[in-house]
């Protein structure tokens, strides 16, 4: 994984990246500290480009991808940082395609994986409640189904639109049955059971998912007919049926002239939303999950107390009603409260990067990267953020320009490098 960040106000874009990538499995991972994820997406436009998770699509690297497009499409302009993320991603489809897989194998691979975590899940589960295997086939639809809403939620890509999941269940309705009745066996279902399963894997099929190969793409700087700078993202999830699955492009910061202030965290961001709200995102969601318990059990004592009274079971119903009624209002206000609380935070933090010189906002990007690292170090966290931090500034009229730099040579011992790239430095050895 990753952190990255963009600073931005009327002045333009600092953007800060740390330099570890994850490599390997679940059981078998490694960290490297020397990823190259910041670049300069046209050397004729103020315009940058980051990468955070998968480096790789479709088993090319992201950094050729970049590379390739600011060779060849890098002249041309666009009117808005989303035409150029929209361009890039067009990019990447045209490089994939030939080396993607078939459908038949895509459906195949899906199939085998959703069964397998179905398979997992009813284990787990069985083994928690101490139930014997006899109870496995009442828990697949439940499975299942839960799995579906998690994916959901996940989203489905923006690039598959035209395909609709009842369409590709009954596409490969007979393939998918022969897999799952092999694939559950000896767990015995029925046809709701199959049905349920087969929209579970189309859906995956579909979904930006899994969370571990996604790649986040964030295109930063301004388009043609832009007076401030502005933030473009995109996720992907590999690639379905030939083409690459992703979000639609959210526009994740516009400078205005009247709100110029602005922090965008991508990849690892705990760090930096507890910074710039006031607090843990998941001590608020804690404390929520706190009221809930409480009111619960406060309404559990009150049931008990008046089960003494007899009272009647339309009493019991209207009491239990008003109590969960009471629960999820209150609940739903200490949201509130604690967003609006987070986002006086925010707004404080983007008065001042609103009036912040071009210096100050290298140095807060850079620093935000920074204190992500400290606290990884701080924690059992297997050092997923580190490394040398890359910083870049874009600006309207001086375009993009390195702040901080790695490279993989010394820049003494390749005179011939920069003479080749930039026509500068000494030609003879």
């Amino acid at each position: 994984m990753t952190t990255e960040i963009a600073v931005l106000n009327r002045l333009g874009i600092a953007l800060a990246t740390d330099s570890a990538v994850t490599v390997g499995g679940p059981a078998n991972t490694k960290v490297f500290n020397s990823a190259d994820k910041l670049f300069e997406l046209t050397c004729d436009y103020p315009v940058a480009v980051m990468i955070n998770g998968n480096t790789d699509c479709a088993g090319i690297p992201w950094e050729l991808i970049v590379k390739d497009f600011r060779e060849s499409q890098g002249k041309q302009s666009r009117k808005t940082i989303a035409d150029w993320a929209t361009d890039l991603l067009s990019f990447a489809q045209a490089r994939v395609k030939p080396i993607s897989e078939s459908d038949e194998q895509y459906v195949t691979n899906t199939a085998i994986a959703e069964i397998e975590y179905i398979k997992d899940d009813i284990l787990q589960r069985l083994w928690d409640s101490g139930l014997s295997f006899d109870a496995a086939r009442g828990l697949v639809r439940e499975v299942s189904e839960q799995r579906t809403e998690e994916l959901l939620r996940r989203g489905i890509s923006a690039s598959h639109a035209d395909m609709s999941i009842d369409d590709l269940t009954k596409q490969y309705a007979s393939v998918l049955a022969k897999l799952i009745a092999e694939g559950l066996s000896p767990i015995e279902i029925d046809e709701t059971e199959t049905n349920a399963v087969m929209t579970q894997i189309v859906t995956s099929m579909l979904s930006l998912s899994p969370a571990d190969s996604l790649t986040g793409l964030i295109v930063a700087g301004y388009g043609e007919t832009d007076m401030f700078p502005s933030v473009s993202s995109i996720d992907l999830a590999g690639m379905a049926f030939r083409k690459i699955k992703c979000s639609s492009i959210k526009d994740r910061a516009i400078v205005g002239s009247s709100k110029g202030g602005h922090v965008v965290s991508f990849a690892q961001n705990d760090v930096i939303e507890r910074l710039l709200g006031g607090a843990d995102p998941r001590l608020t969601s804690k404390v929520a999950d706190f009221i809930v318990e409480i009111f619960g059990k406060f309404g559990q004592t009150l049931t008990e107390i008046a089960g003494k009274k007899r009272a009647s079971k339309t009493e019991r119903d209207n009491r239990d009603e008003a109590i969960s009624e009471l629960t999820k209002a209150a609940k739903d206000e200490y949201i509130t409260a604690a967003k609006e609380m987070q986002d006086d935070f925010k707004i404080e933090f983007e008065r001042m990067i609103a009036m912040m010189p071009k210096i100050e906002l290298i140095e807060f990007a850079e620093a935000l990267v920074n204190i992500t690292a400290i606290e990884r170090k701080a924690t059992t966290d297997q050092g997923t953020v580190g490394g040398p931090i890359d910083v870049a500034f874009v600006s309207k009229h001086e375009g993009f320009v390195w702040i901080k730099r790695k490279f993989y040579f010394p820049a003494a011992l390749n005179p011939r490098y920069f003479w080749r790239k930039f026509h500068v430095g000494r030609t003879e050895d």
